[in-house]
């Protein structure tokens, strides 16, 4: 009876220690899943946030390459206005030049060639002057400041100005002003 007891409870000792084993085995098991599930799902979320970051990146520079686009396309127009606009004034100076040398040129003529070449080249500078300022503003930063002025006397010297061209191409200005 002694001996069967005793191999019973060696049995049961031992199977009890298999259990025990068995059990360190799957809570090990667990853990490792756990482990595993937890490492999936970070590098999952990593993954969700890296791809999100990304699109916005993406996003965020096609709106900056539009708007630079479009300021590209305005500076290129401006350049075209400019250019047109110097050019103009160039082009009637040296059209004057040859009718200054000619010797048969009455007085007259001479004084209202010059007064043409003198207004052309005042409205030539102005605009060099305006182009300088604006560009040394964009160039700073500088903020522009609000001030009252005179719109009569704008239009006005600048239908004076541009007059004689006008009157080449056969153009009248016409101003209606109501101070």
């Amino acid at each position: 009876q002694a001996e069967m007891n005793f191999d019973f409870t060696r049995k049961t000792d031992s199977t009890k220690a298999g259990q025990d084993k068995l059990n360190i085995i799957a809570k090990d098991e667990s853990y490792r899943q756990k482990v595993i599930r937890n490492a999936f799902i970070g590098g999952f979320s990593l993954a969700l946030f890296a791809s999100g970051v990304f699109f916005y990146q993406r996003r965020k520079i096609a709106k900056e390459k539009k708007l630079l686009n479009e300021s590209n396309a305005i500076k290129d127009k401006l350049f075209s206005i400019i250019s047109h606009d110097l050019r103009s004034p160039l082009i009637s100076l040296s059209a004057a030049i040859p009718l200054l040398q000619e010797e048969n040129l009455s007085v007259e003529n001479t004084h209202i060639l010059i007064k043409s070449l003198e207004n052309s080249t005042y409205a030539t500078l102005n605009m060099l002057d305006n182009l300088l300022q604006w560009s040394f503003s964009q160039m700073k930063g500088m903020e522009v400041g609000k001030e009252m002025v005179n719109i009569d006397e704008i239009v006005n010297e600048n239908v004076r100005l541009y007059s004689s061209q006008g009157a080449q191409k056969s153009i009248i200005f016409k101003t209606e002003l109501h101070s």
